[in-house]
């Protein structure tokens, strides 16, 4: 499996967790008794951008039915929270300069900041896309 953000080889186990069914797959009355498919539920997490992410074994289509009970865009504290954050998208400002605007929203120390950017240059933006001097 490759990173999904980094597009690196995923090698590291962080946590095994065995087999699980589906999230919110709920059981009706008729499907009570009858075999429920468990899958691996295994977080790896990447050795260069130290991205946690899961296998993927079955398609999103299968997981978010009809009766999926969360959707967190519906969630105006999630919302909130997400907007709080940085958006970094692919642009022309060095990582260093980038660091230090977060720094100074944000707190933290640098280096750990740039580890933590993505490659290449880049660019903060609000959520509308729109470059934040």
């Amino acid at each position: 499996m490759r990173c999904r953000h980094c597009d690196k080889e995923l090698t590291h186990t962080f946590i095994d967790l065995g087999s699980s069914p589906l999230s919110n797959s709920y059981l009706t009355t008729e499907t009570i008794n009858t075999f429920e498919k468990w899958y691996p539920l295994k977080v790896l997490v990447c050795n260069h951008c130290w991205l946690a992410q899961t296998e993927d074994f079955v398609g999103a289509d299968q997981m978010f039915s009809e009766d999926y009970a969360y959707f967190s865009s519906y969630s105006s504290f999630w919302l909130k929270h997400a907007k709080d954050y940085v958006i970094l998208i692919q642009g022309s400002d060095k990582a260093s300069d980038i660091a230090k605007k977060v720094k100074k929203k944000f707190g933290g120390d640098l280096d750990e900041i740039i580890r933590f950017l993505p490659p290449g240059n880049c660019k903060i933006v609000d959520d509308n896309r729109r470059r934040i001097k």
